[in-house]
């Protein structure tokens, strides 16, 4: 065999190795989706096609749409009390928990709003009545139960052998494995969201948009003051002139922690925060339509529907913030009208799209070089990282019309 025969196997086989280990890193194939109503979806993101679905179709009263997933199973709580346990292979119900605790009469407020913790061989939620609670995965019966005495709406968050409670005005720390009280933390201002923890460090932030930085004992490394970096100007009628005031954040989602960035957001603000300093690194903007621009105007006229024109579109607002991911060297947020891509560094608009009519539903979630999200007319849709090509995945998904308590949720393994 001559050595130019052998060149050109080997080079065939090396191409053959890469492409089957770029096939192989690529495991990110199915999406998991539950929706305000109850229901669940598998679907399958190469073949578009649904492995299973559990349809609720709760048609009276909201549905919390969070789930964990842990190992081979899906853990999904109900606001009726239940938490059902899902083969995540077949979606066959393995076991169920009903919480016996009555529920708050409100029907504002749920007995779940949140997804439950799992914790070794044990899933762990907080309810509307003040209780933390470790239930055993295998046995269904309660572990222990710990009163933090203050309604509890968000997931608690487990570092270590702790189990972190956002009370609210208060981060309750409690031993995971026997509920005893560890310490606490009391902020000036509530926390809406739950604690986040990354490299061993807790991460909350407050109504006004402050960010905190703590350690396993809640021990405070750096925080942020919102105030410090960002004002507002309010007109003085009797000083005849503008004033400084102080800027509240109303935060709409949850901070995110990425390697080396903080960043959270409102109706109009994206906040990148040095993680392990709390500065900030850069200040950006929710875009807007900019009616100059021969580019957004073109982007309008696209999604117009027959029965309208430019002047229909009277707010040039694109919706309130959605979510926030970090992806390797980009922030990625959304809105219900816009899809925007900045560069983690500097915070500079890389990318943006606009959608009117057919509104995204909830948060977008990234994999595999593509944005994927469930729109208006309940179908799930990719859009490829260039923001130019959007493809339909999956119709069909049924859910309720969004409010400001529940949206779709998903996840992709």
């Amino acid at each position: 065999m001559n050595k130019l025969l052998l060149k050109t196997i080997f080079i065939i086989l090396s191409l053959s190795v890469f492409s089957c280990t770029q096939k192989d890193v690529s495991k990110n194939t199915t999406l998991f989706l539950t929706t305000n109503n109850g229901n669940l979806y598998s679907i399958d993101l190469a073949t578009g096609k649904c492995n299973w679905q559990n349809i609720k179709n709760i048609e009276d009263t909201r549905s919390d749409s969070y789930f964990k997933i842990d190992k081979n199973t899906i853990i999904k709580s109900y606001e009726n009390g239940e938490i059902i346990v899902f083969n995540k292979q077949t979606g066959a119900i393995i076991k169920k928990y009903q919480e016996n605790e009555s529920i708050p009469e409100s029907p504002s407020l749920f007995m779940f709003s949140q997804y439950p913790l799992v914790y070794e061989s044990n899933f762990i939620f907080s309810n509307l009545n003040g209780k933390v609670k470790s239930i055993n995965s295998n046995t269904m019966q309660p572990n222990w139960v710990y009163d933090v005495k203050n309604k509890v709406f968000v997931s608690p968050t487990a570092i270590g052998d702790k189990i972190i409670v956002n009370t609210g005005y208060n981060l309750c720390a409690v031993n995971a494995k026997n509920g005893q009280f560890i310490t606490n933390l009391k902020f000036v201002h509530p926390l809406p969201h739950e604690p986040v923890v990354s490299d061993g460090e807790i991460f909350v932030i407050d109504e006004n948009g402050n960010a905190f930085c703590l350690d396993q004992e809640l021990n405070t490394k750096w925080q942020f003051e919102v105030n410090n970096y960002i004002t507002d100007t309010q007109y003085d009628e009797n000083a005849n002139t503008n004033v400084t005031t102080d800027t509240n954040i109303n935060t709409l989602t949850n901070l995110t922690a990425g390697e080396k960035l903080i960043v959270l957001g409102d109706a109009e603000h994206i906040i990148g925060i040095d993680k392990k300093t709390g500065q900030m690194k850069w200040l950006a903007t929710i875009p807007i339509i900019n009616w100059e621009s021969p580019e957004d105007v073109a982007q309008v006229r696209k999604n117009l529907r027959e029965d309208q024109d430019l002047h229909s579109i009277l707010n040039d607002q694109v919706g309130v913030l959605k979510s926030l991911q970090i992806i390797d060297e980009e922030v990625v947020a959304n809105t219900s009208s816009c899809i925007a891509v900045y560069d983690s560094n500097n915070g500079n608009l890389k990318r943006k799209k606009f959608l009117f009519n057919n509104e995204i539903v909830g948060a977008i979630k990234a994999t595999n070089d593509f944005y994927y999200y469930l729109r208006k007319d309940g179908v799930l849709y990719k859009l490829d990282k260039t923001l130019k090509t959007e493809t339909i995945v999956y119709k069909g998904i049924k859910y309720k019309p969004e409010d400001d308590y529940t949206s779709p949720y998903m996840q992709i393994e």
